[in-house]
């Protein structure tokens, strides 16, 4: 997938901006931007997750399960995870 984008590049405006981008995947100027892609990602994984009752199928609740269910939420957004690429 492309970079995402939002359009504003202005911090002036009293947003706090991002001191370091390097490790995102989307071009974004301030936290609060940041915060929007995240956001979406991180209620996609609780519709998929925590809408219904987690069985062991679909929520298993191990280390592995947990490493996937971060990707899913923060993979569109930045590269590391934990230190290492989780792809």
């Amino acid at each position: 997938m492309g970079r995402l984008t939002l359009k504003s590049k202005a911090t002036n405006d009293g947003k706090t901006p991002l001191a370091d981008s390097s490790g995102l995947l989307v071009d974004v100027y301030a936290r609060d931007q940041l915060n929007a892609f995240e956001f979406e990602n991180v209620n996609k994984a609780i519709m998929k997750y925590l809408t219904r009752r987690p069985t062991d199928k679909r929520a298993s609740f191990t280390y592995s399960w947990f490493l996937q269910v971060h990707q899913e939420m923060f993979g569109e957004v930045t590269i590391t995870t934990f230190g290492r690429n989780l792809k």
